[in-house]
């Protein structure tokens, strides 16, 4: 899958603004930019572990295929 340069660093940027992810500008040459979880991002990340673990155990119950759709909506703009 690719991402264009535009998409990445507008979702960057979205998940930065939710308080998801922080940057970090490291001082080499040439610069660099770090991006890591921060406290609720991490928070955030074991909620949708364990929402992928319920899911996969509804499939594996069921048998029936399960369709999941991310969009830009799932993400709080507030």
């Amino acid at each position: 899958m690719t991402v264009t340069k535009k998409v990445l660093t507008s979702q960057l940027k979205s998940l930065i603004d939710a308080g998801i992810v922080q940057r970090r500008v490291l001082a080499t040459m040439p610069p660099q930019t770090e991006y890591s979880l921060t406290d609720r991002g991490t928070e955030i990340r074991a909620l949708m572990v364990q929402m992928s673990i319920a899911g996969e155990a509804l499939v594996e119950e069921t048998a029936a295929p399960v369709e999941i759709t991310y969009t830009s909506r799932c993400i709080d703009q507030s």
